[in-house]
């Protein structure tokens, strides 16, 4: 028996102190139960991945607690895979055995909650009238082009922090080295970033003229690098 069904099966009774002492995790669902001839039975997967693998394991379950709570659905059974270790990170996953009311709402199911994968099983054959096909096709074109601007704004944020880091980066090596030249290992230790990722923006900046490097030391290029009284 599911733990969702062990909720379901249990009697109502009146309040007591040791019913308050119920773990926070276990969350009161409604019963619900969906019938007709639009009903949509569905078996999805849903994944989480990530790092630690605590971490991996309770984003799954509030996840799941969150799908539960959705009043447009009605839940049969929950079965949640251990997390497992791929390359660098975690993932795990929960089968969602579900009803929705109509087509309509489990095309918005996908779309709020976007599952890995979905399997239909109930009914053998759907009919979608013409007004209700073009409202969801008007709603799909809607989110596309929301989602489109945000990744374009997501997008040019990230270009102008990625430019911006450049900058300051850049700034201080040139004031790592102002007084004399130096080397790898303690430009690193000066700008406090690792070794290898300085050494290749400081390369960088030798082909750009800002720097020029004898031997196992780098310099500034003082032809292109002025710095004013004031630093």
């Amino acid at each position: 028996m599911s733990i969702l069904n062990k909720l379901f099966s249990k009697k109502k009774e009146k309040p007591s102190k040791k019913a308050a002492k119920k773990p926070e995790k276990e969350i009161e669902v409604k019963k619900k139960s969906f019938e007709g001839p639009e009903i949509i039975r569905a078996k999805v997967i849903v994944e989480v991945a990530g790092f630690p693998k605590e971490h991996v394991e309770e984003t799954l379950k509030g996840y799941v607690e969150k799908i539960k709570q959705d009043k447009n659905l009605e839940i049969l059974n929950v079965d949640i895979a251990p997390a497992e270790q791929r390359d660098k990170f975690f993932a795990t996953f929960a089968e969602i055995e579900m009803k929705t009311t109509n087509i309509h709402i489990m095309l918005n199911f996908c779309f709020d909650y976007m599952p890995a994968s979905i399997e239909i099983i109930e009914p053998e054959m759907i009919q979608i009238k013409p007004n209700q096909l073009s409202a969801w096709l008007n709603d799909l074109q809607m989110k596309l082009h929301n989602l489109d601007m945000y990744v374009k704004t997501v997008g040019a944020e990230n270009e102008t922090l990625r430019e911006n880091s450049s900058l300051v980066l850049r700034n201080n090596i040139l004031l790592s080295l102002k007084d004399s030249e130096k080397t790898l290992e303690i430009i690193s230790k000066n700008i406090g970033i690792a070794p290898e990722k300085t050494e290749q923006f400081l390369e960088k900046m030798v082909e750009q003229g800002y720097l020029k490097k004898k031997g196992v030391k780098y310099s500034l290029n003082e032809k292109k690098v002025k710095f004013s009284n004031d630093i």
